[in-house]
C-alpha cells in the first residue's frame, strides 16, 4: 500500500513503514483492511496539518486474559498486529472512550462523516479482532489493529497474487464533495486505475464544469453539500444537459434513510460511505457499463 498511502496524503506527511520478519498469517478481507489502514491514516495526516510522520508496523503479539485497553473481553492468543503511530494534534483523554462510535468525529464541522473509526472497529469485530487506541495531546496518537492468526496457508504466497485488483477504465469522471480529504483519496486512487478526474467543491463549481466540458461520462457526487445546491439538484440538472451521463450517488447516511427522506429515488446508482476501495472501484465500472454505447461520442457543447 506504500505507493498508494504516498498519493493519498499531504506531501508533508512522510509514510515510514516496519515489517516484522516471520509474520504469522492471518484470515481477513483484504481490501477491507486496505481500507481501514487508508482510513487510519487519512485521520493521522488530518491531525497533521502542518505535516508530520506516520508509522505503520507489523509484529506477531500474544495477547493473555489481563489484556487491557480493549473495548470487549479477548480471547487469549495468538495475533498478528498493526500498529499505526503519528506524531500529530492528539485526542483529549475524555473523548477516546467514544472515538469508535458511529457519527462521533473530533473533527471540524463538514471535515468528516465520524464514520471511519467506527467502520475499522466493525471491520475488525467481523474479523474477530480487536482495536485500541492511545492518544496524548501534543505528542500523538497509536491505533493497533489485532487480527487473530489462521495456521491454514502459513506459507506465503506470491506478491503478486497478494495486490488486490480492482476495476479501472479510462474515462472521465467528475467528484463532487466538499470534503477535502475524501475528494483527495478518492481522486487519487481513480486515477491510479486510469480514469480521468475532475473535483468540484460544490453544485455550483460542479455544474460550471459540466457546461464548459462535452466529454465528462460520469458525475460522481456527495448528496449532503453545503450551499444552495445538493446532489439530486446537480444531477438533474446535468442529465438536463446530457441525458446519457452516468450518475452515481454517494454519501454518510443510508440509502434507506435518503428514500424515505425523499432525496432519493429508489432506481439510482448509490455508493455507501465509508466506502472499501474496492467497492468504490466496482461500483463505478458497474454504472459506467450500462448503456456503455450511449456514451461512445460526448455530448455537443451547449450554446453560449
Amino acid at each position: 500500500m506504500e505507493g498508494l498511502l504516498k498519493r493519498s496524503l499531504a506531501g508533508n506527511v512522510d509514510i515510514r513503514i516496519k515489517t516484522s520478519q516471520g509474520l504469522h498469517t492471518a484470515l481477513v478481507d483484504s481490501n477491507q483492511l486496505e481500507s481501514a489502514i487508508l482510513n487510519l491514516c487519512i485521520n493521522s495526516r488530518d491531525a497533521m496539518p502542518l505535516g508530520g510522520e506516520i508509522m505503520l508496523e507489523t509484529m506477531n503479539i500474544t495477547l493473555g486474559k489481563e489484556s487491557t485497553g480493549f473495548l470487549e473481553e479477548v480471547v487469549p492468543g495468538d495475533y498478528v498486529a498493526i500498529k499505526v503511530t503519528d506524531n500529530g494534534a492528539g485526542i483529549p483523554q475524555h473523548l477516546l472512550g467514544r472515538v469508535f462510535e458511529p457519527f462521533f468525529t473530533t473533527k471540524d464541522l463538514g471535515k468528516g462523516t465520524g464514520l471511519g473509526l467506527s467502520t475499522v472497529y466493525g471491520f475488525l469485530r467481523q474479523s474477530n479482532g480487536y482495536i485500541t487506541i492511545a492518544s496524548t495531546l501534543g505528542i500523538g496518537t497509536e491505533v493497533i489493529l489485532y487480527l487473530p492468526i489462521t495456521l491454514q496457508q502459513e506459507k506465503h504466497p506470491d506478491k503478486r497474487e497478494q495486490r488486490p485488483r480492482y476495476a479501472g477504465g479510462n474515462e472521465l469522471i467528475l467528484l463532487v464533495e466538499d470534503d477535502a480529504a475524501v475528494s483527495s483519496f478518492a481522486s487519487q486512487f481513480l486515477s491510479s486505475l486510469g480514469y480521468t478526474v475532475l473535483l468540484a467543491a460544490s453544485g455550483e463549481a460542479a455544474l460550471v464544469l459540466l457546461k464548459q466540458r462535452n466529454d465528462i461520462v460520469m458525475l460522481f457526487t456527495d448528496i449532503i453539500m453545503p450551499g444552495g445546491m445538493d446532489g439530486g439538484e446537480l444531477a438533474k440538472k446535468a442529465l438536463e444537459l446530457d441525458p446519457a451521463l452516468k450518475v452515481l450517488y454517494t454519501s454518510g447516511y443510508t440509502d434507506n434513510a435518503l428514500i424515505k427522506e425523499g432525496n432519493l429515488d429508489p432506481n439510482v446508482n448509490f455508493l455507501t460511505k465509508p466506502y472499501t476501495l474496492n467497492t468504490m472501484a466496482n461500483r463505478i465500472r458497474e454504472t459506467l457499463d450500462r448503456g456503455k454505447s450511449d456514451n461512445a461520442v460526448g455530448r455537443e457543447k451547449p450554446p453560449g
